[in-house]
């Protein structure tokens, strides 16, 4: 598909972080042919070159430290970084009742970050309709 542009991936539009680690450094190297998963690992501040290697092809699990280097290097801040850290425990948890409440935990996110942003023309007409129905 020569002349297509890859976009950069929605991390909530995942619910695999391994996926969205794989397409976010797909997506990097299509805008770098220099990014590489030595430069991925020197911006989180992890000593292992090939870190991210191991985590998307090996299965290696993330630490609470490393989870916390990969949401910076990916500049997830916010609720964003918040809902990376939970497709983390989703996919680490050790047992049923572990995935469990990971789940409820997305879910719980979701119900509570996932609403649609109106723009301001949007609110204004919202509000203009509204206050015409009182």
């Amino acid at each position: 598909m020569a002349g297509r542009k890859r976009r950069e991936p929605d991390l909530l539009a995942y619910t695999d972080f391994r996926k969205y680690l794989g397409d976010y450094y797909a997506f990097r190297k299509s805008q770098d042919r220099r990014f590489s998963y030595w430069v991925f690992a020197r911006r989180a501040g992890i000593p292992a070159r090939g870190h991210l290697q191991s985590v998307l092809h090996y299965g290696l699990k993330l630490t609470p430290e490393t989870l916390s280097k990969y949401r910076k290097a990916l500049g997830l801040t916010g609720s964003k970084g918040e809902y990376f850290s939970l497709l983390v425990a989703l996919d680490q948890a050790q047992d049923p009742e572990g995935h469990s409440d990971a789940q409820k935990a997305l879910r719980r996110w979701r119900m509570e970050n996932d609403r649609r942003k109106l723009s301001l023309p949007e609110a204004q007409a919202l509000f203009a309709h509204w206050s015409r129905t009182l």
